[in-house]
């Protein structure tokens, strides 16, 4: 009967065969929870083409002609989402979140209780990580967010105090007194430039940090997601080997700190060329090396079960944190507003507007192609007696050869027939099916600021 042993004191301890097993498994669940949700990946990245402009589209050759013009219909919807989401949901953080108490007493409490809310709000400066979330949920249909401890401090070197000068002069007095070789060694120092300025670290901010996720670098075990605190969730970044090596939550050998350089060092081409190293193709991006952080429980080859960890693997080859989750309780907050039933993942908003807006601009295109064909067309005309292609220019004298051709070329007719409602139809296609319309808006008639449970939208024609 198979049994699974849960370790509960905490104290596991990390040995090469551990390490080997981790190395292999978690950038393999990676690549299995990745590979589960292409489809979302496929449409997220066309999507962002046709949003931020990176969509080129190639021309045989003798076509170059034809129009290739692309509309801009998927960027004005998304920002029109964008811009709706943001004025009814979290333009200023007070217009986030109401409080109210359950008691007379508590109520009184209320408005203490949110300004203290708005107030982390506002330092933790959550405005631009929901920017980054919205933008997150309509490419790609999903929103993630992590929610963390954060320290910030920044060293100070100032100059000291005539009270903390003279401070220094009284302590290297009484040293002198009880130890004379102490006491000369702080009038030594006393003497010394260096010892007129004081060097600490001021702390900036401590408290709770929101950082947007970007769903593309985010997995999760979809068939487990009901146990969410629990589940296998890992997390995809890049860092730099000084960025590695710096990173005081790292614990990291000497000799596995030399692999990761001077597999930081090596040329990309090289390492994914070369078959007789052991990196992966997708442990490196530049001199970026991949950083794969693993949330959650995860069971070993020996049946032991290690509950709500922490595992991250550098460039698919080194453990370089092994420890209980930091915080707790499961820092990554989830929620899509589409899902797909078989991945448990989301779908864009926007999804449906990749088929439609291809017809939108087939018909576009076409009707140009026949606009520049009857301003410019095509003639029939004996072989030879017109060489090349003869552009037409006003003024411009085209010269044929009259033997050849007693008669003026004969040029080909090309009818402009209906088809101009097509894009006002596939544009009303557009809208009815996402929803979203030119005025999809918040109450900007009143100027006035909603509450979190006053807020609202409207749609009108």
């Amino acid at each position: 009967m198979d049994y699974t042993y849960i370790k509960d004191d905490q104290t596991v301890k990390l040995n090469d065969v551990m390490k080997a097993e981790l190395v292999g498994s978690i950038p393999k669940k990676y690549d299995q929870f990745d590979d589960a949700r292409e489809d979302q990946r496929r449409d997220t990245l066309k999507l962002r083409d046709e949003i931020y402009g990176r969509k080129y589209e190639t021309t045989e050759k003798g076509k170059e002609w034809k129009s290739h013009v692309e509309l801009t219909d998927i960027y004005e919807k998304r920002d029109t989402l964008k811009s709706h989401l943001w004025a009814n949901i979290y333009q200023n953080p007070d217009s986030m979140i109401d409080v109210s108490g359950r008691d007379a007493q508590a109520e009184a409490q209320a408005p203490v209780q949110k300004a203290n809310l708005v107030n982390a709000f506002e330092n933790m400066k959550i405005q631009f990580e929901l920017d980054k979330m919205v933008d997150n949920l309509i490419e790609t249909g999903d929103m993630a967010l992590f929610v963390g401890w954060e320290t910030k401090t920044k060293s100070v070197r100032r100059a000291k105090t005539k009270v903390e000068k003279m401070q220094d002069r009284l302590t290297a007095m009484f040293s002198a007194m009880t130890n004379p070789l102490e006491g000369a060694l702080r009038f030594s120092k006393l003497l010394g430039s260096q010892n007129n300025f004081v060097t600490y670290d001021e702390l900036l901010y401590e408290g709770a940090t929101v950082k947007a996720v970007d769903p593309l670098n985010f997995v999760f075990d979809a068939a487990n997601m009901d146990d969410w605190d629990g589940c296998a969730k890992i997390y995809r970044t890049f860092a730099n080997y000084n960025q590695i090596a710096n990173n005081k939550a790292y614990k990291i050998s000497k000799t596995d700190l030399a692999d990761l350089k001077n597999m930081s060092e090596i040329d990309s081409n090289q390492t994914n060329n070369n078959l007789e190293t052991d990196y992966d193709d997708k442990a490196k991006r530049g001199n970026q090396l991949e950083i794969l952080e693993y949330w959650g429980d995860i069971t070993l080859t020996d049946g032991t079960v290690l509950h709500n960890w922490l595992i991250v693997v550098a460039g698919r080859s080194k453990i370089i944190r092994f420890e209980t989750n930091p915080y707790v309780q499961n820092p990554f907050v989830y929620g899509t507003v589409i899902d797909d039933p078989d991945t448990k993942r989301g779908i864009s908003p926007l999804r449906i507007m990749l088929s439609i807006g291809e017809l939108n601009q087939k018909v576009l295109n076409t009707k140009l192609d026949i606009k520049d064909l009857q301003n410019n067309p095509p003639y029939l005309a004996p072989k030879g007696a017109m060489n090349g292609t003869k552009n037409v220019a006003p003024g411009r004298i085209i010269e044929y050869d009259a033997a050849l051709m007693p008669q003026a070329p004969v040029p080909i007719q090309f009818q402009d027939r209906d088809g101009w409602e097509f894009l006002q139809y596939f544009t009303n296609m557009q809208e009815t099916a996402t929803g979203i319309n030119k005025y999809l808006s918040g109450d900007i008639q009143g100027g006035n600021v909603d509450t979190a449970t006053e807020a609202k939208g409207i749609v009108t024609g």
